[in-house]
């Protein structure tokens, strides 16, 4: 909608004169932006649709008009800079969401002290999904507030309260910790959520430290309004329990979990490659991230310049070994990831120190996605609808570096056409688990 050509919200109701106005947090749905401020208000405003996307149409007009190209391309002259025509949008006030509701129950063994129960209930963290938004209190309640299709919609939407994924007593009675299960895990005695984390039609509460507990959620988030007797309960993993988890993220079908020992678990759909398990043509036939078969392995490498079909789904969150690539297997920590789409980033460090020599002969490979080593521009990008291919041994293999406009059919304007999400078997093979 901007690229090039960001704005700046000026609005009364982020003017940071009080808590009320003070910005805590910025979470993106998938055609909404939202806000969290200090006092726990929510605000929403819809750049992709409505009065903002029509006066934006109407700005970029006069933008090409006056000749203010501004692509957002670096030059050969200033390489370290993303050149940007930088305006202000006033006038379009963000909604202000209803507050949530008065009547939430205390939650018993969340370990809070008196002090902490005694403190206000508000909303301290938001994450934003399509057309929903997950919400989470000082006090461990998660929520969530549906409706927000467009600026049209939201006023049907309400706050509803997930008991499943809050209470530690709903928690005991999932499957995941009866004596037939496997592998055997003992129910939780105490359970404080203190994290959520959400994306297109997943979210996930969760609880950090040695006894972490992660609760995944998926439903419809087509339903403009859910109707008020559908209970949502979570999805458990049994080896994401008790994993000391500190981060979640998601993707449209493929997940991350980091672990505070500095391990990265990844699950789901292949996603051209999100996982960051290797190359499937290269791990062993019926290993996570791999084919099922060596027939299909071959069939895949024996194919000409495309991938004809995808790794099965990985059900078992799997480690991610980020040494694909170098010649002398190194322990690494990693400590951040990120995903989205059908994409993973992770910062990782070495813990072991580099040998010289190592290091100047794995500078010399030719890594994808490595910043270049001159002072040379980088080769210019593909166009969306193309796939790179990387060339393995018996044919090619294709790469994704990005398609930010997957899926063409949700009907709602965007940048160059209408945008949207492709299904659960656009680009891959089989439905995401």
């Amino acid at each position: 909608m901007s690229w090039g050509r960001p704005f700046r919200l000026i609005s009364p109701l982020v003017d940071k004169s009080s808590p009320e106005s003070t910005p805590l947090q910025v979470e993106c749905g998938w055609g909404f932006t939202s806000i969290l401020t200090q006092s726990g208000n929510v605000l929403v405003f819809w750049p992709q649709s409505g009065r903002i996307f029509d006066h934006l149409q109407v700005i970029n007009s006069q933008f090409d008009q006056q000749g203010i190209e501004t692509k957002a391309k670096i030059s050969a002259d200033h390489p370290e800079v993303i050149p940007c025509h930088v305006w202000d949008l006033q006038g379009f006030d963000p909604v202000i969401l209803p507050p949530i509701p008065e009547n939430l129950p205390e939650i018993p063994h969340t370990g809070l002290s008196v002090e902490e129960q005694d403190k206000p209930t508000k909303l301290i963290k938001i994450s934003g999904m399509d057309n929903n938004i997950i919400g989470l209190t000082n006090k461990g309640h998660v929520l969530r507030f549906d409706g927000l299709n467009n600026e049209n919609s939201y006023s049907r939407g309400r706050w509803e309260y997930l008991p499943h994924f809050s209470e530690v007593t709903k928690v005991r009675e999932d499957p995941t910790f009866s004596r037939e299960a496997e592998p055997t895990l003992e129910p939780p005695s105490t359970m404080l959520i203190t994290h959520i984390s959400a994306h297109f039609k997943t979210f996930v509460a969760y609880s950090t430290g040695p006894q972490s507990v992660v609760l995944i959620g998926k439903f419809d988030t087509d339903n403009i309004v859910h109707p008020p007797n559908e209970e949502l309960k979570p999805t458990m993993i049994p080896y994401l329990q008790y994993q000391s988890v500190i981060s979640v993220v998601i993707g449209d079908y493929h997940y991350g979990a980091l672990t505070s020992a500095g391990k990265l678990l990844t699950w789901g759909a292949f996603s051209n490659g999100a996982l960051g398990l290797g190359d499937p043509t290269k791990i062993e036939d019926g290993q996570p991230g791999g084919f099922r078969t060596r027939e299909e392995r071959l069939a895949v490498m024996d194919a000409r310049g495309h991938m004809p079909f995808s790794p099965p789904d990985v059900r078992v969150p799997t480690e991610v070994k980020f040494d694909h690539m170098e010649k002398s297997k190194k322990e690494k920590s990693c400590f951040v990831a990120t995903a989205g789409g059908w994409h993973t980033g992770a910062l990782v460090v070495d813990l072991e120190p580099e040998d010289e020599s190592e290091g100047e002969e794995e500078e010399a490979l030719d890594m994808p996605g490595a910043f270049p080593t001159t002072e040379a521009l980088p080769p210019a990008e593909p166009a969306a609808h193309a796939i790179p291919l990387i060339r393995i041994r018996g044919g090619m293999m294709p790469f994704r570096i990005g398609f930010a406009g997957r899926g063409l059919a949700r009907g709602h304007a965007g940048l160059g056409g209408a945008i949207g999400r492709g299904g659960p078997n656009a680009g891959r093979g089989g439905a995401p688990q």
